[in-house]
């Protein structure tokens, strides 16, 4: 899925891309979300049908879907819950990485010893 928060008059979208203008009690960014949830996409691929091997669903069957609808203010804060939290894991993803390098290079150090040489054994 993807999620065009401005509209442009000259914006082309591929065959690949169903444009979607939802009903003023739905959020796009709350459907952008439900979009990516294994229970939407289960949807999305029994809508599926394929010709040569490409798999596409038609736009009429985006309102066949069956998806919880809470009112806005309750949409609003998921789709703000969502971004803290997937913030947040990005963090401890950057701060894993910075510890496994810093482990690596305390492995290294320790093996070669601090100046570069390797340990007397």
């Amino acid at each position: 899925g993807a999620l065009v928060e401005d509209d442009y008059s000259d914006l082309i979208f591929p065959d690949k891309v169903i444009r979607v203008r939802l009903k003023n009690n739905m959020l796009p960014a709350y459907f952008w979300h439900l979009l990516d949830t294994p229970y939407l996409r289960a949807q999305i691929e029994s809508f599926a049908r394929t010709a040569v091997g490409n798999y596409a669903i038609g736009g009429k069957d985006i309102w066949k879907f069956s998806f919880p609808l809470p009112p806005l203010d309750i949409q609003q804060t998921l789709v703000t819950a969502i971004g803290q939290a997937r913030a947040e894991a990005a963090t401890l993803r950057q701060q894993a990485n910075q510890l496994r390098a810093q482990a690596r290079r305390q492995i290294e150090a320790a093996l070669l010893g601090q100046d570069g040489t390797a340990a007397a054994g």
